[in-house]
């Protein structure tokens, strides 16, 4: 007569591996090719994230704010001094000869920065200025309040990910054929 086995063996006894490996596998292969392209975008969909981050950018000018909301009124020295230089008085608020708000909403522009950067399986895009007053002018100082560009609310981090899922899903459409 066999010997009955306890619970724990007896679940060992019926477990069963199934080993599943994928080999010349168009699927597999779809699928490495996406991941690299998803990982390592070309030039045309850089620009494209990257134009997105700059209408951002452009927005916070236009609304005179950003992620943090509005930004503060100028000093009254401050609207006194661009008047005596020709300047409109109290706005538009870090736009006089247009150079610095060009340097983070043109491509091209005096002091704009744009760079991307492979690093492994993953891809950074900066985007921004650097004129060096933008220091100051993102974080204050003692004696003058904070104006952030760079700084993005809920609504405007969305819509640049509704660019980055269009890119992506492109690039399923140009490896997935």
């Amino acid at each position: 007569k066999p010997q009955e086995q306890t619970g724990a063996y007896a679940e060992t006894q019926r477990q069963t591996l199934i080993t599943l490996r994928l080999h010349n596998n168009a699927i597999a292969d779809d699928l490495d090719r996406l991941i690299d392209r998803i990982s390592r975008p070309g030039p045309r969909q850089t620009r494209h994230i990257a134009d997105a981050i700059r209408q951002q950018f452009a927005e916070n000018f236009t609304r005179q704010g950003s992620g943090s909301g509005q930004w503060a009124a100028l000093a009254p020295s401050t609207i006194a001094q661009r008047r005596r230089l020709g300047f409109a008085g109290q706005r538009p608020i870090l736009v006089r000869t247009g150079r610095y708000r060009a340097s983070f909403t043109q491509r091209g522009a005096a002091n704009h920065y744009e760079s991307v950067q492979y690093r492994g399986s993953y891809t950074t895009i900066d985007v921004g200025s650097d004129d060096e007053r933008g220091e100051w002018l993102e974080r204050g100082t003692r004696r003058m309040p904070a104006r952030p560009v760079t700084l993005l609310d809920n609504d405007q981090s969305d819509s640049i990910m509704r660019v980055i899922d269009f890119v992506v899903q492109s690039l399923e459409r140009e490896v997935i054929r």
